[in-house]
């Protein structure tokens, strides 16, 4: 069952994130196709942002009284009515609502599914770490957003679009497989009628808060995971106006969406290897922090298409290290009964986070350059590295 279990994990998200992969080369330029400018483009996403904000810890608390798998099938059907409704929109307005039903549907798996599959290999008795469990399903999730983006950037030269149309059909897809698939065997449902769940909810909420409250390896990940999210939201909004003085073709930004994959594919890859060559794991973060922010720097900067390239890829590359050492990290410190609760309050809090750097870059982008938005961004990366060597070593938290 632990090879099943696994065998399902890796399959819909990696079905999931090929879906959500085919507008990854083409969303700022629909955007900016219907007239956006980039501050518009950053408060459409900040809408996406602050929802989450809002909905991940109540949603978080739903998996863990109504199951962890209802929470998933559940994310898949509102994801897929997000990205359907996205296609036919227009106007700033019908972008911003497309954004709410996406993030409502994002904060339904959020927490949710990882908390499925720990729970779900820990009562069939596997006792070890998660670390190479998260390290390979990142390696599959940047694998399926490169056929998905490279479908997707020549779908785009048909009709930008058609994009968010085959995502919605495609979550369609995934929800019926995971309703064939998923099983949650260790969950007890709550059958004390609706006074016992909203009771169930208060506790668990609580005594997620104070667990988070007073676990300081915890309270540093998500100082971490707020920084990050507020410096990475310039790349992330605005790779595409920086290269898109070198082309426009959208066939091309998927090219380029499928060698990011690649970068970040190779830091996935370096993890087992660096958390064994490096003294502890604070050491990991440092360096990823330190790749990420120097290739942020000097990206907007660099003259010619190939420099830039090979600066913007080395920051991605730092990404792919840091993520997956942080889910594993916050999977091992976490307590289960709890986890998709706390795994919920950290992505708010890093959702915040983004929302806010959505703001800030938007604003800087548009009133001063990407250049100063993206050293500012940079420098904040660097920042952080003293922050990540105050932490323990796993088994001392």
């Amino acid at each position: 069952m632990i090879k099943r279990t696994t065998k399902i994990f890796y399959l819909v998200t990696g079905i999931s994130e090929f879906f959500v992969a085919f507008h990854f080369g083409t969303y700022v330029l629909f955007l900016l196709s219907h007239q956006l400018t980039l501050f518009e483009v950053s408060l459409v996403n900040m809408v996406f942002m602050t929802t989450m904000f809002l909905f991940e810890v109540p949603t978080g608390a739903i998996a863990d009284i109504f199951g962890r798998r209802f929470s998933y099938l559940l994310s898949c059907l509102v994801t897929a009515a997000g990205f359907l409704f996205y296609g036919f929109s227009s106007t700033l307005a019908g972008f911003m609502l497309a954004e709410a039903i996406l993030a409502l549907g994002a904060t339904l798996t959020s927490g949710a599914l990882d908390a499925w599959f720990v729970d779900s290999l820990k009562f069939y008795g596997y006792q070890g770490s998660f670390h190479n469990f998260f390290a390979r399903q990142a390696r599959i999730l940047n694998g399926a957003t490169i056929f998905g983006a490279l479908a997707g950037g020549y779908l785009g030269r048909l009709n930008l679009a058609y994009n968010w149309f085959v995502a919605g059909f495609g979550f369609l897809l995934v929800a019926w497989l995971a309703s064939r698939l998923m099983k949650e065997e260790y969950f007890q449902p709550n059958g004390n009628g609706i006074k016992g769940i909203l009771s169930d909810f208060r506790e668990v909420a609580g005594s997620s808060f104070h667990y988070g409250k007073s676990s300081k390896a915890f309270v540093l990940l998500v100082l971490i995971g707020v920084g990050v999210s507020i410096a990475t939201m310039a790349p992330n909004m605005q790779w595409q106006p920086v290269f898109r003085r070198y082309f426009n073709d959208p066939a091309l930004f998927g090219w380029l969406w499928a060698a990011m994959s690649v970068a970040v594919i190779i830091g996935n890859t370096l993890v087992p290897w660096l958390a064994k060559k490096l003294p502890g794991q604070k050491w990991v973060f440092a360096l990823a922090l330190l790749v990420i922010g120097v290739g942020v720097i000097i990206t907007p900067w660099a003259s010619g298409l190939l420099i830039t390239l090979l600066f913007f890829l080395f920051h991605e590359m730092g990404r792919g290290v840091l993520r997956p050492s942080l889910d594993a990290y916050l999977n091992r410190i976490i307590p289960s009964n709890w986890r998709a609760t706390l795994l919920s309050i950290y992505s708010m809090t890093t959702t915040g986070g983004a929302a806010l750097g959505l703001l800030i870059s938007g604003y800087l982008a548009e009133r001063y350059s990407i250049p100063l938005t993206w050293s500012l961004a940079g420098g904040l990366l660097l920042l952080l590295i003293p922050i990540s060597l105050k932490l323990k070593e796993e088994g001392k938290n």
